[in-house]
């Protein structure tokens, strides 16, 4: 039996080879055994090493790329390498779950709710020059697009101002987490058009978020931040019965996330 050079790397024979090659690789990275980078070996290795056949492995392979643990280069050098996972794979995998979980706006509203004020509370006790900097930047390119109409370029700007402040938490659960959110709300946004007097509310409520930040106010920017997120929520419950892309269920509850953008699909 060949032997790996890398530890917790051994012989599948015995199991359901697939499921027992992927659990030992992510072992290896959670452990720190296996790091961006790391060169695992050619197919040929990685087939003698695990006792499996040249397609098992190479099927496992092709399951660990899509799931963004590893990459394969060739030519000289070639090989299967362990890489890090980008978070647009990491949401891209969750949208496909929630696809299937009838993901409300009220149930991202509550996400924001629970998870956003503790966020700009850690941001704000570990405020820098440099985060400052940002925020200010962000909150005058949105009032520039303000004033030339553009209220889905406020909007964009309004995503990064909070993605700045969930990445300032250093929690980067937390972080991520609420990455993920903002992008599927920035996509219900898009469809039901935001107008003068949401993207006027969200600039205001920035302000109000930065000054917190600025003068070092945890508690302030956490309860700036959980006003901002639950009128988010209000403005967004207006616009989505408002623009009227898909009716109330027939139990009286707003329908899911992915209704809202399959809606729109079809009216383009």
């Amino acid at each position: 039996m060949m032997s790996s050079g890398i530890d917790g790397l051994s012989s599948v024979k015995s199991e359901k080879s697939t499921d027992k090659i992927i659990r030992q690789i992510r072992r290896g990275i959670l452990k720190g055994d296996l790091q961006p980078g790391t060169f695992l070996g050619s197919e040929k290795d990685l087939s003698e090493l695990f006792e499996v056949s040249k397609q098992t492995l190479r099927e496992t392979i092709n399951a660990l790329e899509y799931m963004g643990l590893v990459t394969r280069k060739k030519g000289p050098g070639g090989g299967v390498y362990i890489c890090r996972v980008s978070e647009k794979m990491a949401h891209d995998l969750l949208f496909n779950f929630f696809c299937f979980q009838q993901l409300s706006p009220e149930h991202l509203s509550e996400m924001r709710i629970a998870l956003e004020p503790l966020a700009a509370r850690a941001a704000a006790e570990n405020i820098t020059a440099e985060l400052l900097a940002r925020l200010k930047g962000l909150n005058m390119a949105s009032e520039k697009a303000f004033k030339k109409g553009d209220f889905n370029e406020v909007d964009d700007y309004a995503v990064l101002f909070h993605k700045e402040i969930g990445k300032a938490s250093g929690n980067p659960l937390i972080a991520f987490t609420l990455s993920f959110v903002e992008d599927l709300l920035s996509q219900i946004k898009a469809i039901i058009n935001v107008d003068r007097e949401f993207a006027g509310n969200v600039i205001m409520a920035h302000k109000k978020i930065y000054r917190a930040m600025k003068a070092g106010d945890p508690a302030g920017a956490a309860i700036a931040m959980l006003e901002d997120v639950e009128d988010v929520g209000a403005g967004l419950l207006r616009l989505s019965r408002k623009a009227a892309l898909v009716p109330i269920n027939d139990n009286g509850e707003d329908p899911s996330v992915f209704s809202y953008l399959a809606s729109a699909l079809q009216k383009e």
